[in-house]
């Protein structure tokens, strides 16, 4: 009996199949939507205790940033090759990026109605989101640039 002694090649993760990945962009595409109506429409944000005025302020970004997600969702379900999946994660990615810095600048939350004011931890929350947006802009765009020049990773 011989053992092979031959480098095993790394794999790749394997996408989900197409079936699967376009009920997750719908199910994506519904959330984003029902999260329109619900900010603009039922209840509406001038019905949620814990936003301030100045959520005037951000509305408009945040509904771009729910809008074209699920634009995007939908387009993937049309197709969905590797360059236009990584495209598109990093529109959004930096329209998400947008919005949180907005949040931060603008924070148009209060919750000193609340048993507990987590002020700070809704700060705290921002932060790291921002950061944490500011990373997946950066490695998607390597990402992209990978695809589009043919680069294989290793």
């Amino acid at each position: 009996m011989s053992v092979s002694t031959a480098p095993v090649p790394a794999t790749t993760p394997r996408r989900l199949g197409i079936g699967a990945r376009r009920v997750g962009y719908l199910i994506a595409a519904a959330v984003n939507a029902l999260l329109l109506y619900v900010v603009n429409v039922a209840p509406g944000w001038e019905n949620m205790s814990f936003l301030t005025e100045d959520f005037s302020r951000v509305v408009g970004v945040l509904n771009l940033s729910l809008a074209a997600g699920a634009a995007v969702n939908l387009l993937w379900i049309a197709a969905d090759p590797s360059w236009l999946r990584s495209l598109g994660q990093l529109v959004l990615s930096g329209i998400s990026l947008v919005v949180t810095l907005r949040l931060l600048d603008v924070f148009p939350f209060d919750f000193s109605d609340w048993a507990v004011d987590v002020t700070w931890l809704a700060r705290f929350v921002l932060v790291i989101a921002a950061f944490a947006t500011a990373l997946a802009v950066m490695v998607e765009a390597v990402k992209l640039a990978r695809l589009v020049l043919g680069l294989r990773e290793r």
